[in-house]
């Protein structure tokens, strides 16, 4: 029998307290509190499904939701807006004017995908750090200039969530806004 080893990623202590401290240590998806020794760091998408180890995609869980979630892409209702108006299937994450941030709960193969709802374009979580969005969108012109920044914020917090391997992070700056 092939043996195989697998990488677990950990985090210093001084994170987990941190992560547990801001989330009242307590599991964000049953309410329990089993206290700092048995509380566990999970990721909202998983490292498999290309999630990264920003704190913006860790929360504090218990033992028993961490091993029954698994590896599924899952937000706890508390960090949700509720399901999608167009699509009931999709759960938004969480909304930037009009730009939503949703996962579907049902479908494992399916990342998270960040939308601009009026017209029904989408990415997906894997595409979230190629460095041309910024261009891309506002030169659509679908939007007026003053909330280009709604897609900035977007992007800037979908990039938190995605797991970047390759090359530098191109980082949207304030300056990049006032001159667009």
């Amino acid at each position: 029998m092939k043996k195989t080893s697998k990488t677990i990623r950990t985090l210093s202590k001084k994170d987990k307290f941190r992560i547990a401290y801001r989330d009242g240590f307590t599991c964000q998806f049953c309410g329990s509190q089993p206290g700092y020794d048995e509380i566990e760091i999970d990721h909202l998408v998983p490292v498999s499904k290309g999630g990264s180890d920003d704190e913006a995609n860790l929360i504090a869980t218990c033992k028993k939701c961490n091993r029954g979630k698994s590896d599924l892409v899952m937000f706890p209702e508390n960090m949700t807006e509720g399901r999608c108006r167009l699509d009931a299937d999709w759960v938004v994450h969480k909304s930037f004017g009009e730009w939503q941030v949703k996962y579907h709960p049902t479908d494992n193969d399916m990342q998270p995908v960040l939308e601009f709802t009026p017209f029904g374009y989408w990415f997906e979580l894997s595409r979230a750090h190629e460095p041309d969005w910024w261009w891309h969108v506002t030169s659509k012109g679908w939007t007026e200039p003053h909330k280009d920044s709604d897609f900035y914020l977007a992007l800037a917090y979908f990039r938190r969530l995605a797991r970047h391997d390759e090359g530098p992070r191109t980082e949207i700056t304030i300056t990049d806004l006032e001159e667009a």
